[in-house]
C-alpha cells in the first residue's frame, strides 16, 4: 500500500490560532498587475509660471491603488491644456520603487521634456496566502514523505511578481522515538527551505500524530506573513483524525532559511 499525501480532517483540540513562523523559497504564483499612471492637465493655476509647464516634485501612490495614480501637470498661464496633448516617458510600472518621469507634448520623446517628476510607488501590504491544508500521511508504515511549501500554501501579491515562501521550523506532538512507534528516528528532516521529509508513523497507544510546519511568505520588498501548515498521521481509519496534544519537540530549519 503506497504512502499517500492528502487532505485530512484533523482534530486540533489545543492548536493555537496565532501565527508563529519566520523565514522565506521560490515559489508561489503572483497576481501582481501593472500600475498605470495617468496624466491630467490643469490650467489657470495662479502659481504657474507664465511660460513653463510644472510637474509636481513627487507623486506617491500605493502600487495597488490605481484610482490615485494620476500625475497633475499645470499648464503655463499663457497656454491652455487643449493646445498640447501630454504624454509621459513611462506610464506602466510593475514594482515598488522610485522612478523618474518626464512629461512631453508630442509623440516623439526626443524633444525636450516639458517638466519632470519623481514617482514613488509604495508597497506596504504582505502577500495573501491560501491555506491548502490540513494534510495527512497514510498508512503509518514508518516511511518518509516529502512535503513542500506548495503542498501547504498558495501565495499571491498585488504588487510583487514573485512571492518567496519557505519553511522555518517543524514540530511533532509525539516524541522522536518512543514506545509503539516502530523504533525509528529522524522523523523530521529538512531538504533545504522549501521541503521537509516527515515520517509516516504514530504511537500505537496514542491518538495519532500531528506535525506542524512553520512557514513565512515574503514579497519583493520584505512584507511578510507567517503561518503553520498541519500534517497528520491518524491513529486508524475510523475517521476521527489525529488530535494535537501539545508540541513534543521542534526542529529548526537550516540557518539560511531564517
Amino acid at each position: 500500500m503506497m504512502l499517500e499525501l492528502k487532505k485530512a480532517l484533523v482534530v486540533l483540540s489545543t492548536l493555537a490560532a496565532g501565527l508563529t513562523a519566520c523565514g522565506s523559497d521560490d515559489g508561489a504564483a503572483s497576481r501582481a498587475s501593472a500600475l498605470t499612471v495617468r496624466t491630467t492637465c490643469l490650467e489657470n493655476a495662479a502659481t504657474a509660471p507664465q511660460d513653463a509647464w510644472v510637474c509636481p516634485a513627487k507623486l506617491s501612490v500605493a502600487c495597488d491603488d490605481k484610482a490615485n495614480a494620476t500625475l497633475f501637470v499645470h499648464a503655463p498661464q499663457a497656454q491652455r491644456c487643449q493646445d498640447l496633448k501630454l504624454q509621459v516617458s513611462q506610464n506602466t510600472f510593475q514594482a515598488a520603487g522610485l522612478y523618474d518621469i518626464s512629461v512631453y507634448g508630442r509623440a516623439a520623446t526626443s524633444a525636450p521634456a516639458l517638466c519632470t517628476a519623481k514617482l514613488e510607488i509604495t508597497d506596504t501590504k504582505p502577500p495573501q496566502v491560501t491555506d491548502l491544508g490540513p494534510l495527512s500521511l497514510w498508512p503509518p508504515n514508518h516511511k518518509t514523505h516529502t512535503v513542500t511549501v506548495d503542498d501547504c500554501v498558495r501565495a499571491v501579491d498585488n504588487c510583487s511578481k514573485k512571492v518567496d515562501v519557505r519553511f522555518t521550523w517543524a514540530s511533532s506532538d509525539e516524541p522522536q522515538n518512543d514506545i509503539g512507534d516502530g523504533n525509528t528516528d529522524r522523523d523530521i528532516t529538512f531538504n533545504g527551505c522549501g521541503s521537509v521529509a516527515l515520517r509516516s508513523e504514530r504511537q500505537g497507544g496514542s491518538d495519532g500524530r500531528v506535525y506542524r510546519l512553520g512557514w513565512r511568505a515574503t514579497d519583493e520588498v520584505g512584507n511578510a506573513v507567517e503561518g503553520i501548515c498541519t500534517v497528520a498521521v491518524a491513529h486508524d481509519q475510523s475517521g476521527r483524525g489525529a488530535a494535537f496534544s501539545g508540541e513534543a519537540y521542534r526542529v529548526a530549519a537550516p540557518a539560511s532559511c531564517k
